[in-house]
């Protein structure tokens, strides 16, 4: 305070403004614990959400969660090709003028979609599944297929095929051309990789002949690309990545550890990505909906990954799924769109691992993904989608789905409550909030129907009623892009409940720890007036977690006014001197209020009557001791204790000048009632002459008396 006063006194005005400086701190401080006062007594519960964990819990309906917790539109999904027996189209491949074919399981047919969207059986194979296709410069077809492994190159869809791969190999999974025209064919369940010639005359005889480029231990070469000069391959088994030099030179890039590497894709800055699976993709001649676990054994707990072979051989993933399979991957400049399974989804996956779902199929896997640029007034990038289970193709464009919603859970807040503010930050497009409440933990038809839009983003009044749950509904409509939805907020307020009371106990005596609060107090040995205390306890909650304030009042029960034994007490125990209270059975009353975490008024008060007890302050009197000496010297001592309030607890005796206190007994030897007749015989006393002897005699009440005699 040197500062204020040096500043005061230099302008003689020290003890005036002094004493207005004081008023002033004063005051400021008054207020601010009144404000804070009311800021904790209002208890508003405040609801965000902004981040992947608290969205996710929400319904999603054409919307998706991106990895930095924000909300986005789906992109277009549109439906382009069907058929009802087909329950897988395991390939896509684009020929000059545009037509897509698909290739199909279970059974082994080819379409061609024309750029119109019209579709027309193009080969119908023998085999069960057409797994992989590429077509040349002559907008030649190359089949590669299941279960015979047959590659087949189809001229037109009036020629025949001509046979180009036969061998003992179950299966063809993947095909690549080289810049040179030589087609190459990944297989299983050998795991060898076959140079074909693409020249007319079919390529069938021994593999020397049909030149086997390179030969693995693996099982299967499911994935093969051609980028920049070399063959890249996946297997499955061991999840390799091979690099294969056109001469069959071949190296391993990395062992993921995972079980396959499912799909390969080289990516125009030179990178190669892999994706990997942990439990068993699809399976040619697979039933509809029950794709294989490998060995019957439970799919693995770790996440398929995705990985890029940079340019200068370097290995790092990028992405763990949260799905378990990655099926297909097309690469752009900066980003990867990602087909995944069981449930559907294709992902937008940036090369620093950031990603969002951004369509949903109506089927459960995604095979294959194929890009496409269609030219006109416009130029639009259309992604073609194949799917399994069931067979479809898709169209995924750039555009974006025109509405979507996500519903949020039911938020729970414990008790009937009333709404504050809705709030919500978001960027681009168009974003409109309402909501609903109710008191069942799902919404049913006992909830209120959805409200008004709330349009102000900075925050509107939420016009629900009073209920226990609430839920909000978020509407994102696209506008030149997708609306980015990025953070909700809202307040509630419980409306206030009546505390609730429990047990009511009194015990003799004062508590012996004050923060043991289970069972009854402890006689103090440092206080010799112990018993005559009494300690009330009390059990209470209240169901808004208010701060609660204790009033006990107490009366005799034949009385009928109520007296204040102690008001303002925080806490659930009370100690109070009993010596000035008439003895006889009282009653305690407890009041308990909630107006310490409430505005004023809004407090509610509860009471509750305990059962009685005894107060009772009157010793027990020790009468007509006397002792009657035996032949062997011995004595026999005799006495009554009677008591007028409480049942007598326990005695006991010292004669001359004994240290210790000694039990002496009723007659019947049992302590039950108000008046007991005790008696005892002595050991002999070896000293001659008259004795003394003390009776100490205790009640039920605690009450203490001595008396004593001589004999």
């Amino acid at each position: 305070m040197g500062y204020f006063s040096e500043r005061l006194r230099a302008e003689g005005s020290e003890i005036v403004l002094g004493c207005n400086f004081f008023y002033l701190v004063w005051l400021v401080v008054l207020s601010l614990s009144i404000c804070l006062t009311n800021v904790d007594a209002v208890k508003t519960k405040i609801w965000e959400q902004k981040n992947v964990e608290a969205f996710q819990t929400g319904t999603a309906k054409s919307v998706s969660i991106s990895s930095k917790g924000e909300i986005v539109l789906h992109r277009k999904l549109e439906p382009v090709f069907e058929k009802g027996d087909e329950v897988f189209i395991w390939c896509l491949a684009e020929d000059s003028a545009g037509n897509i074919y698909a290739g199909t399981g279970n059974s082994g047919k080819i379409y061609r979609i024309t750029p119109s969207g019209e579709s027309s059986l193009f080969y119908d194979s023998p085999e069960v599944s057409i797994l992989c296709m590429a077509i040349d410069s002559k907008n030649r077809v190359y089949a590669g297929t299941a279960p015979s492994g047959l590659v087949y190159r189809i001229d037109d869809d009036k020629t025949p095929p001509t046979t180009l791969l036969s061998t003992e190999e179950s299966y063809v999974w993947s095909l690549a051309f080289d810049p040179q025209g030589n087609l190459y064919a990944a297989t299983g369940t050998e795991g060898k990789i076959y140079k074909i010639p693409t020249t007319d005359t079919p390529s069938q005889g021994t593999e020397s002949e049909l030149s086997v480029l390179f030969d693995t231990d693996e099982t299967n070469i499911v994935s093969l690309i051609f980028h920049h000069g070399y063959l890249y391959a996946g297997s499955d088994g061991k999840g390799t990545i091979f690099k294969i030099s056109l001469d069959g030179e071949a190296s391993v890039v990395y062992q993921t550890g995972q079980k396959e590497v499912h799909s390969l894709v080289g990516a125009p800055n030179g990178s190669v990505f892999a994706g990997t699976v942990t439990t068993a993709p699809p399976k040619p001649g697979s039933r509809p909906n029950s794709p294989p676990t490998p060995d019957g054994r439970p799919p693995e707990q770790k996440k398929s990954r995705i990985y890029q072979v940079q340019p200068n051989g370097t290995i790092r993933g990028i992405w763990n799924s949260p799905e378990p399979l990655i099926l297909s991957i097309n690469a752009y400049a900066d980003y990867l769109i990602v087909g995944t399974g069981d449930d559907g989804k294709i992902y937008h996956v940036t090369l620093d691992g950031e990603s969002v779902a951004i369509a949903k199929c109506e089927a459960k896997q995604v095979l294959a993904l194929h890009q496409t640029t269609i030219d006109g007034e416009n130029t639009s990038n259309l992604t073609w989608v194949a799917t399994g289970n069931q067979g479809k193709v898709f169209q995924l464009s750039e555009l974006y789905v025109e509405e979507g919603t996500l519903e949020s859970e039911a938020y729970d807040t414990k008790s009937t409550s009333r709404w504050g503010k809705l709030s919500w930050r978001s960027t681009g497009g168009e974003v409109a909030f309402s909501t609903r409440s109710g008191n069942t933990g799902k919404p049913d038809n006992t909830w209120c129907d959805w409200s008004e839009a709330l349009a102000n983003s900075d925050g509107t009044q939420i016009t629900s009623p009073e209920a226990r749950f609430m839920q909000w509904k978020a509407v994102l409509k696209a506008n030149d892009g997708t609306p980015t939805l990025q953070q909700v907020r809202f307040g509630s307020v419980q409306l206030n409940l009546e505390p609730r009371i429990g047990q009511i106990q009194v015990h003799v005596g004062i508590p012996k720890d004050r923060e043991n609060r289970n069972g009854p107090p402890q006689r103090s040995k440092s206080d010799a007036n112990a018993l005559k205390k009494r300690t009330a306890k009390w059990e209470v909650a209240d169901p808004n977690g208010d701060p609660l304030e204790f009033t006990l009042y107490s009366k005799r029960t034949e009385d009928n006014e109520w007296q204040l034994l102690k008001e303002e007490l925080k806490d659930p125990v009370y100690t109070w001197d009993a010596t000035a209270m008439p003895d006889g059975e009282y009653h305690l009353k407890l009041v308990v209020s909630d107006q310490l975490g409430n505005q004023q008024g809004a407090g509610l008060v509860a009471e509750k009557i305990g059962s009685p007890f005894e107060i009772d302050n009157t010793q027990p009197v020790i009468a007509n001791i006397q002792g009657t000496k035996n032949g062997d010297g011995s004595y026999r001592i005799s006495c009554v204790i009677e008591d007028g309030g409480s049942p007598i607890k326990e005695a006991v005796y010292k004669i001359d000048s004994d240290e210790e206190w000694k039990a002496i007994f009723p007659s019947d030897l049992i302590f039950d009632s108000r008046r007991e007749e005790l008696v005892l015989t002595t050991e002999p006393l070896e000293r001659k002459g008259r004795h003394t002897i003390a009776i100490r005699a205790v009640d039920t009440a605690g009450n203490i008396t001595v008396g004593g005699a001589t004999f």
